[in-house]
């Protein structure tokens, strides 16, 4: 099975800037394989929003949620 992972943030940004949802919807929209798309996902209303927006299939919650004891 194959799929894809984005990450909505460069390299440069590291931890900081917005995640760009709109690179993950791109990615969605042009390929025929599931995405997972990644960033700045902290909290169940975060979730929602990508994947509303984004249309992937999945999502990887962001290490900041860990703190905040976020479980989807």
């Amino acid at each position: 099975m194959s799929a894809i992972t984005l990450h909505g943030r460069t390299r440069e940004e590291y931890f900081s800037g917005e995640c760009d949802l709109d690179s993950i919807k791109r990615l969605k929209e042009i390929v025929n394989i599931p995405v997972i798309g990644n960033g700045n996902i902290k909290s169940v209303n975060d979730a929602k929003q990508m994947l509303e927006y984004t249309k992937a299939d999945g999502i990887m919650v962001a290490r900041g949620a860990i703190r905040k004891s976020f479980y989807i």
